[in-house]
């Protein structure tokens, strides 16, 4: 199962922000933001209902100069790894939610009606975090609980399998995350 999504710039500081970057607003409103997500039973023997979820994601900017100003951190196999604050910077933040999660995610013990959510942010770099929610921004704490696999002691991490980064000569940045956890 596969949905794309189709994203776009926040336009409340879209002005500033053209002006800081010496392009129009009608630049930065070409820029496309496309992500696809696909949910992927990876079912083995033992364990014959284990998704996954696969997030490729393509940025397309419409001027070279304008990727050439981008404060874009670059892949490096040896940043892999679990990191906080990533929102703080570049960085694809995806949330999660529905009835996979709800049964996923055993975080409410009250068993109140909550609305659980996950949080994924993933850097261009090779960073990533997975975080839990048992309702929105709760627990408070910063940074937030990690995500843990189903043992309850891991914590649940990113399988970086496709070419990360790459720039074309139709000055499009496009950056694959095919993200699997």
């Amino acid at each position: 199962m596969s949905q794309i999504f189709n994203l776009c710039l926040a336009t409340d500081t879209l002005a500033a922000d053209a002006e800081q970057l010496g392009v129009t607003i009608a630049d930065l409103k070409s820029i496309q933001v496309e992500v696809v997500a696909t949910l992927v039973n990876r079912a083995v023997i033992a364990q014959p209902t284990e998704w996954q979820l696969q997030l490729d994601y393509c940025i397309t900017l419409p001027l070279e100069s304008l990727a050439a100003q981008l404060d874009w951190p670059t892949w490096q196999a040896e940043q892999v790894g679990f990191a906080d604050y990533l929102w703080e910077q570049t960085c694809l933040e995806c949330f999660l939610a529905g009835e996979l999660i709800n049964s996923a995610v055993s975080i409410n013990e009250n068993n109140n009606k909550t609305n659980p959510y996950l949080e994924i942010n993933a850097s261009p770099d090779g960073r990533y975090a997975l975080y839990q929610f048992a309702d929105y921004r709760n627990p408070a704490t910063l940074p937030p609980t990690p995500l843990l696999q189903g043992d309850g002691q891991t914590r649940a991490s990113i399988d970086w399998t496709a070419t990360p980064f790459s720039v074309s000569n139709a000055a499009t940045s496009r950056f694959n995350d095919n993200s699997l956890f």
